[in-house]
């Protein structure tokens, strides 16, 4: 009774046929493709002052009589085009993660469903917390330790090598901090337990240092750890989200 009670609260993965799958998908890539278009439009109107804020952890550290340099006419034009094009896919990720949402609901139970929202919610959190974190702590950190090997030498960094190394860092720290939603997500669907991930956490804090290490643009232990510590955190928060959300919905099945 409960199996078929569990079928019947699906809403619609075998209503729907192939085709229509795709023409759903292909509708949400659609809505997708809108919303970074306008994001750029949007950004892109003011690409020179979002990048200066870009620059500003790097910035601020150069000398005082230095700045970033360019290598041909072009660069500059297609450094604000990539800027506008960052920031509106930046500004355009909760509506596709909303897009992902509605995408894949229809093929979820309703008490699934129930917790999708907040799945989306902590994305969205936790993606704009690991880039403010790299904005705001691992660049100003790991440029100052750079520059500190670069004393009596004149710094000659491109505005598209900066803008790489900047964005390559922000996206990357906005990932690395969804460790939470997708180890909720993982115990959610039963490929981790509340046991494996508490039995673990040596395993888990040597994981997060070699994650560190590829993320970090410098090779010292002190700014691995700058980020190391914080995603160590964020791995004891996914144990009490998985104590939380996963284990209750785990009980009332059994139940």
């Amino acid at each position: 009774m409960k199996t078929e009670k569990k079928k019947s609260e699906k809403k619609g993965e075998e209503e729907m046929s192939f085709l229509e799958h795709l023409e759903e998908l292909r509708k949400r890539i659609i809505i997708c493709v809108v919303g970074i278009f306008a994001g750029f439009i949007v950004c892109y109107a003011f690409s020179k002052e979002l990048f200066n804020i870009l620059m500003t952890p790097l910035l601020i550290i150069m000398p005082a009589n230095q700045k970033l340099v360019f290598t041909n006419p072009i660069q500059p034009f297609m450094v604000y085009l990539k800027v506008a094009l960052l920031m509106g896919t930046f500004v355009a990720s909760p509506l596709i993660l909303f897009q992902l949402w509605r995408f894949i609901a229809p093929g979820l139970y309703k008490h699934e469903r129930r917790y999708s929202f907040i799945f989306l919610a902590l994305s969205i959190i936790f993606f704009i917390g690991g880039a403010c974190f790299g904005y705001f702590v691992l660049l100003p950190v790991s440029f100052k330790f750079l520059f500190a090997y670069a004393s009596g030498l004149i710094p000659m960094i491109t505005i598209n090598e900066a803008l790489s190394l900047i964005s390559w860092l922000l996206f990357g720290l906005g990932i690395c901090f969804e460790l939470p939603v997708f180890l909720l997500l993982m115990a959610k669907i039963g490929l981790i337990s509340l046991s494996t991930l508490t039995k673990n956490r040596k395993y888990a804090l040597l994981l997060i240092f070699v994650i560190a290490a590829v993320v970090t643009p410098t090779p010292d232990i002190f700014t691995q750890c700058t980020l190391a510590i914080p995603l160590y955190f964020l791995y004891e928060i996914s144990i009490i989200l998985v104590k939380v959300f996963a284990n209750k919905t785990a009980a009332k099945v059994r139940g």
